[in-house]
């Protein structure tokens, strides 16, 4: 198998010939998401945005074509233990005729290992650092730096923290515990000696951005003072984009997400996050990037602005141009249901997301977000079959076969293959195994939080 990762496009920068990583995209098995979720959350640490496709099967391939290059395309043959196979040629045939890249390069994560002991946590920096850091097209110090960084990323488990934090916000000794872990993380990132030789690296001031981010992020969940001054911080991001707008266009995407994501967890300041998603959203203009941020755009208008009407143009652009994202589904049902009183238009909308995620429900690898949202669909398709307050409530939604019954086995079942040991969905040994606690603990805790938060009528439309 060959080992070279990457292969970057010459960007002159500073009147240098360099070489900037901007965006990856990782094909990989729907099933099998653990190398993928290993590598997206260290790229988006770095400042390197990822593009997500998931193979699904032959006969149901994302039949779309991206106009678009990536720096490179990561195809990750790692077998799925669901299935038991890795992606077919036949399959990655597919995908080279719909994506495009200067180079396509196979990667296997087979030998990784995600439990806490040192001798795994060796492993995995390794597999970052010899196999993907140093053959990057990319000058010694930058290398030095992103292998500084896989260190942090790996040690400081911050693939686990940022899961927590947008998972586990209603308990409070996680988010406390998730807090101390990320200024840890961000004292070791602040080393003097390393600060002096990489501070001028990218790489190095987006991670920087990045952990102070997670960790007003959790002080806002906390409701505690704000470590960084949103202000502050955001006025460097800004210095950082006006260098970039024109010579990095995906960078500046990126650094606009991360300023709208300051404001965003700043709960004086959360109304000034839509002017910078709206330049996010536009900056990623006809881009695989787009969609996600007219779905954040979106939300922030509903959310700051009470403007629904432009807030569901976004969300109508955001599923135009993906229409496999659970979470603009979501938003596109709450509208129809709240907002139009359209009962059946909404159920079709809550009934999209359980077929988006279907094939990962039957398989049982569902990600600990995935698992909520479907448990909300179908909360909320409860709710909906009770309000339509007719003798024969499935004729009023539309469809056949919808009984009270139906309902909540579909329910229970949600819950039981996120909680039971029988079904033990391996992403949360990808995401939790390196914790004391163990991954057993972190599907109890989901379980728990999709059931009481949902219960106590405290679920977020």
């Amino acid at each position: 198998m060959e080992e070279g990762i990457f292969y970057i496009q010459n960007i002159t920068l500073k009147g240098e010939n360099r070489k900037m990583i901007q965006s990856v995209a990782i094909v990989h098995s729907e099933l099998q998401q653990g190398v993928y979720r290993f590598l997206a959350d260290f790229f988006r640490f770095v400042g390197i945005l990822v593009y997500n496709y998931a193979v699904i099967d032959d006969e149901n391939h994302k039949d779309i074509e991206i106009n678009y290059v990536f720096d490179t395309v990561f195809i990750d043959k790692t077998p799925s233990r669901a299935v038991e196979v890795g992606l077919s040629e036949n399959q990655i045939n597919l995908v080279k005729n719909h994506i495009s890249s200067p180079k396509m390069v196979d990667v296997s994560g087979e030998n990784l290992r995600w439990g806490g002991s040192e001798s795994d946590k060796t492993i995995r920096k390794e597999y970052l650092s010899n196999t993907i850091i140093s053959k990057l097209g990319v000058n010694n110090n930058e290398k030095m730096a992103l292998k500084f960084l896989a260190e942090i990323y790996v040690d400081e488990s911050v693939m686990r923290h940022r899961v927590i934090l947008h998972t586990f916000l209603h308990f409070p000794k996680m988010i406390q515990e998730t807090r101390t872990n990320l200024v840890d993380a961000y004292i070791k990132l602040l080393n003097k000696q390393q600060f002096e030789v990489f501070k001028d690296v990218e790489y190095y001031w987006f991670a920087q951005r990045y952990l102070e981010h997670l960790i007003n992020e959790a002080c806002d969940f906390l409701k505690t003072d704000y470590i960084f001054d949103t202000k502050s911080i955001v006025s460097k991001i800004d210095l950082e984009a006006s260098k970039k707008e024109e010579s990095h266009r995906l960078y500046y995407r990126y650094l606009k997400e991360l300023a709208a994501s300051f404001y965003e967890c700043d709960r004086w300041l959360r109304g000034e996050s839509v002017k910078y998603y709206k330049e996010a959203a536009e900056s990623a203009k006809d881009t695989p990037f787009e969609s996600y941020m007219r779905y954040c755009h979106g939300r922030a208008i509903e959310k700051y602005e009470h403007d629904w009407r432009k807030a569901i143009n976004q969300y109508n652009m955001a599923k135009g141009l993906q229409n496999d994202e659970y979470r603009t589904e979501y938003k596109l049902a709450v509208y129809e249901w709240k907002e139009r009183l359209n009962l059946a238009d909404a159920y079709v909308h809550f009934k999209r997301i359980d077929e988006i995620l279907n094939n990962k429900r039957n398989h049982n690898v569902l990600q600990p977000l995935e698992a909520e949202y479907l448990y909300k669909a179908w909360h909320f398709i409860n709710i909906l079959f009770e309000e339509s307050n007719a003798d024969d409530h499935a004729a009023k939604l539309n469809v056949s076969g919808l009984t009270s019954s139906k309902i909540q086995t579909e329910l229970e079942g949600i819950v039981r293959i996120v909680r039971d040991d029988d079904y033990k969905n391996p992403i949360y040994n990808y995401i939790f195994g390196d914790s004391k606690q163990g991954e057993a603990y972190y599907r109890e805790m989901l379980a728990r939080r999709i059931t009481e938060v949902c219960d106590l009528g405290r679920t977020s439309v």
